[in-house]
């Protein structure tokens, strides 16, 4: 009789760290977590924290990294994986002032502690801590531009489609879309919008809706977004704040629209 080895997926180890940083911090974080899902895991390493997820649809993937450099106090005990629901952690900081937060991860709880309050939340249990690897892409064109007037040429896009076409040229970003319900285009140059560009001609289209979601935690975040394209590839964003949390985005395109 021939034995069969039974491969086990061995969990990864649960984070107990301590962070201190403003409310503020901690919403940028948690809203830019938000726009991928419900549950995410956190990574506590001596370095700093981290998220590294896609959405449920595989369509965007984000690493957030919140250097040690960007709080006031950090501390690791024991570094893995923090899985917490997002939602209830984003109203529990609305219930806080404009104040410092104690953030510690501790006996499968997420103590967030300020002047006068409290809470304690229940961490969820990550199944797996499995690297998920990035697109491997030849970006042909890349562009430095604010962050707020892109959200607004893609907001502008949303009211006649669900798709919106990124067209790079002769140092110029056309942002268009077209349907049943009309069309809606913006142009931007090396102008006080578009920053700087470089790079050959590439075309690609993407959802208005994760666009959207993208883009309006990035104009959160930071008031200059870079951005990678290639034709018919996957869009690459990158953003960071003053304070020096950074966030990578990749959107994947909609061929065939």
């Amino acid at each position: 009789m021939s034995e069969v080895a039974v491969k086990t997926e061995e969990k990864p180890k649960i984070a107990e760290f301590l962070a201190v940083a403003s409310r503020r911090l901690w919403q940028q974080v948690f809203t830019v977590a938000a726009v991928v899902g419900e549950e995410v895991a956190l990574r506590a390493v001596a370095e700093g924290l981290a998220v590294r997820a896609m959405d449920p649809s595989h369509a965007m993937l984000l690493q957030l990294t919140a250097p040690r450099e960007v709080f006031v106090e950090y501390s690791v005990e024991a570094e893995g994986m923090a899985g917490v629901i997002v939602p209830k952690v984003r109203c529990v900081l609305r219930r806080f002032g404009r104040e410092e937060l104690t953030v510690r991860a501790a006996d499968e709880k997420l103590e967030i502690r300020g002047e006068r309050k409290r809470f304690k939340l229940p961490l969820m249990e990550v199944t797996a801590d499995e690297e998920i690897p990035e697109p491997k892409v030849e970006f042909t064109a890349e562009l430095k531009l604010l962050s707020k007037p892109l959200l607004a040429a893609v907001e502008d896009s949303r009211l006649v489609s669900d798709h919106v076409r990124f067209e790079y040229g002769d140092e110029k970003l056309t942002v268009k879309a077209v349907g049943d319900l009309g069309e809606a285009e913006n142009v931007f140059d090396t102008s006080e919008v578009l920053l700087e560009a470089g790079g050959d001609a590439c075309k690609a289209t993407f959802s208005t809706t994760f666009l959207r979601d993208v883009l309006k935690a990035v104009a959160d975040l930071s008031e200059v977004v870079e951005i990678r394209l290639a034709t018919d590839m996957p869009l690459f964003l990158s953003a960071q704040s003053p304070q020096g949390l950074e966030v990578e985005w990749w959107l994947a395109p909609c061929v065939g629209v």
